[in-house]
């Protein structure tokens, strides 16, 4: 999708968008992703493999586990969440740089991995406050189970903090309203769209992924491996997504056009 025409579409024709994007940037958009994600997807293996060693889980002898093999699981279930919350943190950030090129590439500007993890790291105050505060208010909706359908409805609602906090400069509390502000009358076209693109990510992965784990049998490091680094390419179908729906609502809601936006990537590049 090119910059010189801003258009509301349906959804299956913003899905395309999402995937001519990536075709016709691939190098730019692979380079950055591998940036962060090859090395962490390494550590992730070697780091899960490790825990997985160190404190394995037990299997109940009768199929029901006892208190004292859920409190025997409790350093695997702990060290794995906080594994996995690293995780979240490396994407969040992946997530921002891709944001930032894309749009660069869109607009015809010079892009360079270094120049989207700089432009990044100027804005961590802002990226780290808003991933603060969503994290925590949908974490804590989702542990107290009755939360998790108001914790879904602030998941979609903040879909794009990052976008707003790369291209419009927003801080913390700003990104958050900015975000709800877009999505308020567009809630479930924006849930439909986020849903859509993960089903196109997940039929794309679901063969190699069954492939990766076929000739990786017996040997859980291996597979770990393998399974992480073979996910690195599809990393960038969320981020351009949502940069898709952000694009999308823009347009219907306030009129975006192409030289809006360049001009706006320019201020937010002073």
């Amino acid at each position: 999708m090119a910059l010189d025409r801003l258009d509301p579409k349906p959804p299956f024709d913003r899905l395309g968008d999402v995937f001519v994007l990536y075709r016709k940037h691939f190098t730019e958009i692979l380079a950055i992703t591998v940036m962060l994600q090859v090395p962490w997807s390494i550590m992730t293996a070697v780091l899960v493999w490790l825990v997985d060693k160190r404190w394995p889980i037990p299997v109940p002898d009768e199929g029901v586990p006892t208190l004292s093999d859920m409190v025997a699981q409790t350093p695997n279930l702990v060290a794995n969440a906080a594994i996995g919350s690293v995780g979240v943190v490396v994407a969040f950030v992946t997530m921002a740089a891709l944001t930032r090129a894309v749009v660069r590439c869109q607009a015809g500007q010079a892009v360079t991995v270094g120049e989207a993890y700089s432009f990044t790291l100027r804005r961590w105050k802002a990226l780290l406050g808003s991933f603060a505060v969503s994290a925590a208010v949908v974490g804590l909706l989702f542990m107290s189970i009755v939360g998790i359908p108001v914790g879904i409805y602030f998941l979609v609602t903040w879909t794009f903090i990052v976008v707003v906090v790369v291209l419009e400069g927003q801080g913390p509390m700003g990104a958050l309203r900015r975000s709800s502000s877009l999505v308020k009358g567009h809630w479930w076209r924006v849930l439909g769209f986020m849903l859509l693109s993960a089903v196109a990510m997940i039929a794309i992965a679901l063969p190699l992924l069954l492939a990766t784990s076929m000739i990786s049998a017996g040997n859980s490091l291996l597979r770990g491996l393998l399974l992480n680094l073979i996910m690195v390419p599809l990393v960038p179908i969320t981020p351009l997504a949502i940069l898709m729906m952000y694009y999308d609502l823009r347009v219907r809601k306030e009129g975006l056009t192409p030289a809006r936006l360049v001009g706006e990537v320019d201020e937010a590049s002073k």
